[in-house]
């Protein structure tokens, strides 16, 4: 994420944007499959159902035991930075959440011509193309809320586990990102990613 966007988990919690805001024009389309019996002889009959986009607000996390460089590249250029977290960490921080907030693995399919799909929520699967992501998800739903996107307050200390300054920031930056998040509290290690450093 951004400096900025790290001020703003910092100061106001997590954001969870909504899913009609996100640039893949799919994103919670896939369907979900429910089959309804025909009476007597009458074959049985495929319904989809679509979650509504505009109704779920999304906060996503990119699961690895190792950094992407990729991630680097599309998500902070050279003055980011990357928080970690573990599943036990999120969990705990949102369960006192107002919101239902459930957590899930994405998984990347290819949807078979017909477009139906026996998978559970449509915003936990997306196409192959976005398969870098290594993605998971927190997610809510409020039909009633209408805003691009919503931040819940959080443990932040409880949540953050360590954070990662971009490979390519100066080198002042792990600095000031270190004053940072001692302002706030936090005891979290805060290092440069040594990921384009000869070792």
């Amino acid at each position: 994420m951004s400096l900025e966007k790290l001020l703003s988990l910092l100061q106001r919690g997590l954001h969870f944007a909504q899913l009609k805001t996100f640039k893949d024009p799919q994103e919670g389309t896939a369907p979900k499959v429910l089959i309804w019996k025909g009476k007597g002889d009458q074959p049985m009959v495929p319904m989809h159902v679509h979650d509504d986009p505009t109704q779920l607000y999304v906060c996503c996390w990119h699961r690895s035991a190792d950094e992407s460089a990729a991630m680097w590249s599309i998500y902070s250029g050279t003055g980011g930075v990357a928080v970690t977290t573990t599943l036990d960490r999120l969990a705990v921080a949102l369960k006192d959440s107002p919101q239902n907030v459930e957590i899930a693995e994405v998984h990347y399919i290819t949807p078979p011509p017909s477009g139906v799909l026996a998978a559970g929520s449509p915003w936990t699967v997306k196409r192959p193309s976005f398969s870098h992501e290594k993605e998971v998800r927190a997610v809510f739903r409020d039909p009633e809320c209408g805003r691009s996107g919503i931040y819940i307050p959080v443990n932040v200390a409880g949540l953050i586990e360590r954070i990662y300054v971009s490979p390519e920031s100066e080198s002042w930056i792990e600095e000031v990102v270190e004053n940072v998040v001692a302002k706030y509290g936090l005891t979290a290690p805060v290092r440069r990613s040594d990921l384009y450093t000869l070792l």
